[in-house]
């Protein structure tokens, strides 16, 4: 079946194939069999990896980027490298083995913000692009221990329609229980459904399949036939076809002298009583027995390779006996040879030049007994042993390794190392948009502060973890999340009681956000505030640029137009690319840049200095993508469509919203996705698609609404209800802006003068008496107040020439022509813009209506 499959693969048809069992069953002996028909092909390369059990949060996607790394040890190095960095640039910024450092801080600093749908495609794509040139099997081992990217990636390989000649085998436990197991057992069936999986599901083996091995592993001597086949339905009757159990009771019986090895062939041995032939209950007592019979010195090297949990280095186990590694290495080799608890499998070089052989166990369950027989003290020693010289030998990059690590010093019960290296491992996934897994390892390292007693380090420490779990949160489950507010007031906390003034900044900064993205304007300005305050002493640019970072943004959902590029602009004057752009994962997942001329661009638009208004967007453009960064870029292309909206260009909105919404698109930036929708709709019903373009502002508003985001809510609504009014449909209108008005309640009021104009024309659209062209003035006129209170001259004239029409229709010539005379004079940069024709035009008007009245 699985040759078939590599077949139906190397033809463009993507395979991909589960092989269940239970333990023991034979699943990687199988897969072993398969591979070795493969090895030496020219037209196909191999990677495999191992899913490892951890006593705690693994390592997202660990066995895919092992995979990746040990397919960059083939000959083909250059080729993935190239196709990685083209289609797969956040994967090898994770691959520390196969790219430079200079590089990989590049690789690190685009790879913030990154979503985790485009952490499944990039793989996708790259694995595409390198088996065009020859076709690849990728074997992943004991997927019940994975962890839930490597299943996320393994359900997007599947659903991909694109053809390509690509064998994904893994191998896992049904019964396992696990959350990978079950989740892989529901993602099987669906799979299988869509004819998108093969299943082997190995069974024991049949008493002629028995018969078959015994035959093939001991060829009879003269004489000795039937007795073996006597033997081998004896050992199929106690075992039931097991492999493993077969394969260990036949080695014991060949250990023990029942069965002996002649010049001529295997026989039995005199004494033997096959009828007599016991065996343990369950396999893992089998197991122990094997055990008991090596010498003391074989079984001390093998609980301590047991100790890692996956495969392992000699010169840990020497680390964790306390012997030379030479000496290590060739007990593990005579244990390989003679015992068959292990096998080699390479080599391993750490960073500080040790390089020693590395071994696994045969089976897991080798291991688990073996580990079974560690006392709690000793294991701990163990992993202490281990731990320390792991971290000795990787000096500055023990990063790399965070996750084990963490383990190590977690069962040594050295709490702080643990704590620390969770936190690195947390920021590990973080960069590779695993936001679960990050999420998991920080709630790990709250637990294990539990067991710390109270001092300034713990809080430290805390403080430094709930500043993680809250960025992670955000990324997960949006700004609205109560934990994320929890998180940070909590970090806040315990920073004001240390007088922690650089990471109270972080917690402040990060409840800033928290506010603001929540449409909550009123507590975000007053966070704001406390952050100017915390900063107001501080020489550090960083911290200076990230309080005028909080001012501006807040300063525009406050309608404070003029603040908004006041602070854009101090915030420019400190911006330094070299220094700042590696701060984007700490504050927001964008770059202060980008967004400070992003703000910067539609502060402009509103007053109405639409040259200005280009330039800063265009600056923002070409710095984001100067930084290569994709949530700034989406940033930058959003904010350019809201000042083309701004400036009431529909063709250019449209034009500006669909190239963004391609970005955002590819990136999965679903919220900013969610506005160019309604952008996009906008302009449609601008340009006359009204059906079209109202369906796609009402989509886009529907899916802002799992994001928990209110953050320009407001002036999504005030479109929807202009569109509305366009379509003729007043009370739909009244509904949005009655939504608009609600949100405004908590100081978000960057639309009100839009909202107050919008009011005056739904009184005029259900209304054509006295009273409701009455009202409608009062609106207009609020409009105009609130637009020049904000320093929003655009908005003052688009309101001012609206009252000023309604006026002249009243007879009122010299107060329209004055009205808009005023807001249409205050204008700059402002010739050729929609509203400023439609001003001059009505003036024109006024002009002429005095004539012709002469």
């Amino acid at each position: 079946e699985l040759s078939a499959a590599f077949e139906r693969a190397i033809g463009g048809g993507r395979e991909l194939v589960l092989v269940a069992g239970e333990p023991g069953i034979g699943k990687t002996s199988l897969v072993e069999a398969f591979l070795e028909t493969l090895r030496g092909r020219g037209d196909v390369r191999i990677a495999r990896a191992d899913c490892v059990e951890r006593y705690g949060a693994g390592e997202a996607y660990q066995p895919l980027l092992e995979a990746l790394t040990r397919l960059g040890r083939l000959r083909d190095r250059a080729a993935l490298v190239a196709a990685l960095r083209h289609y797969a640039p956040t994967w090898l910024a994770q691959l520390p083995a196969l790219e430079s450092v200079a590089e990989l801080t590049t690789l690190k600093r685009q790879a913030v913000g990154v979503t985790p749908a485009r952490m499944l495609r990039e793989l996708n794509d790259a694995l595409e692009a390198v088996s065009a040139t020859v076709a690849l099997v990728v074997c992943l081992e004991d997927l019940h221990w994975s962890d839930a990217s490597t299943l996320d990636w393994i359900a997007a390989f599947a659903r991909r329609p694109e053809r390509a000649p690509l064998l994904l085998i893994g191998t896992y436990r049904p019964e396992e229980p696990t959350q990978a197991s079950r989740v892989l057992e529901l993602l099987a069936a669906d799979l299988r459904t869509r004819r998108l999986c093969r299943a082997i599901s190995l069974e024991s083996l049949d008493e002629p399949a028995v018969r078959n091995y015994v035959a093939r592993r001991y060829p009879a001597a003269h004489g000795a036939v039937d007795a073996l086949a006597t033997l081998a339905r004896q050992v199929y009757r106690r075992t039931e076809g097991n492999p493993l159990f077969l394969v260990n009771v036949l080695s014991d019986l060949e250990a023990h002298g029942a069965l002996i090895e002649t010049e001529r062939g295997w026989t039995l041995s005199a004494g033997f009583d096959g009828a007599a032939l016991r065996v343990p209950e369950d396999i893992r007592r089998l197991v122990e027995q094997r055990v008991e019979r090596l010498e003391p010195a074989q079984r001390e090297l093998l609980e301590v390779a047991s100790v890692p949990g996956g495969p392992c280095s000699a010169a840990a186990v020497a680390a964790g006996t306390e012997r030379e590694v030479e000496g290590v290495e060739a007990a593990l080799r005579e244990l390989t040879r003679r015992h068959g608890f292990v096998r080699e499998t390479g080599v391993v070089e750490w960073p500080d030049g040790i390089v020693a052989a590395r071994f696994e166990f045969l089976h897991s369950l080798f291991r688990e007994v073996l580990g079974a027989r560690l006392s709690p003290a000793r294991r701990a020693e163990l992993h202490r042993r281990i731990g320390l010289r792991l971290e000795s030998a990787y000096g500055d990059r023990a990063c790399e390794i965070a996750a084990e690590l963490a383990v190590h010093f977690e069962e040594a019960r050295d709490m702080r190392r643990a704590i620390e290296y969770l936190e690195h491992a947390a920021a590990t996934d973080r960069a590779r948009t695993a936001n679960e897994a990050a999420a998991a390892h920080y709630r790990r390292a709250l637990r294990l502060l539990e067991r710390l007693p109270p001092s300034n380090e713990r809080d430290e420490l805390e403080a430094r973890v709930r500043l993680g779990l809250g960025a992670s949160l955000v990324a997960i489950r949006g700004f609205g999340s109560p934990e994320v507010e929890q998180c940070y007031a909590r970090a806040r906390a315990l920073c004001q009681a240390r007088g922690d003034t650089h990471r109270l900044l972080h917690a402040l900064w990060g409840l800033w956000i928290f506010y603001l993205g929540r449409g909550e304007v009123t507590a975000a300005r007053d966070l704001a505030d406390r952050i100017a305050q915390s900063t107001s002493t501080d020489t550090d640019s960083s911290a200076r640029l990230q309080t005028h970072h909080a001012q501006w943004a807040t300063a525009f959902s406050e309608g404070d137009f003029r603040a908004v590029e006041a602070h854009a602009e101090h915030g420019m004057a400190i911006y330094d690319v070299r220094r700042h752009a590696a701060l984007t994962s700490t504050y927001g997942d964008h770059d202060a840049g980008v967004c400070g001329l992003s703000f910067h661009a539609r502060a402009a638009a509103f007053a109405g200095r639409a040259a200005t208004a280009a330039g800063r967007a265009t600056q923002a453009v070409a710095l984001a993508r100067e930084l290569a960064h994709p949530f700034s870029l989406t940033l930058a292309l959003t904010f350019s469509t809201f000042t083309r909206q701004a400036l009431h260009d529909a063709a250019g909105t449209h034009a500006s919203a669909v190239a963004a919404a391609q970005v955002a698109d590819e990136h999965g930036f679903a919220l900013m996705r969610s506005w160019l929708r309604v952008l996009e709709g906008w302009s449609l019903v601008e340009l006359g698609e009204r059906a079209a373009g109202l369906q796609s502002m009402r989509t886009g508003i529907a899916a802002a609404e799992p994001t928990k985001s209110n953050l320009f809510r407001a002036l999504l609504l005030t479109l929807l209800a202009e569109a509305e009014l366009r379509c003729e449909l007043p009370e739909a209108a009244r509904t949005s802006l009655d939504r608009a008005f609600e949100l405004g309640s908590n100081g978000d009021r960057h639309a009100v003068a839009e909202m107050y104009r919008l009011r005056g024309e739904l009184e005029l659209a259900v209304g054509r008496d006295a009273d409701a062209r009455g009202r409608a003035e009062q609106y207009f006129g609020r409009a105009v107040e609130a637009a020049l209170a904000q320093g929003a001259d655009l908005l003052a004239l688009r309101a001012a020439t609206r009252l000023g029409r309604l006026k002249l229709a009243s007879g009122m010539r010299a107060e329209a022509a004055a009205t808009v005379g005023r807001a249409r004079d205050a204008m700059q940069e402002s010739t050729g813009l929609p509203d400023f024709e439609a001003a001059s035009a009505l003036l024109a008007e006024c002009v002429a209506d005095d004539y012709s009245r002469g």
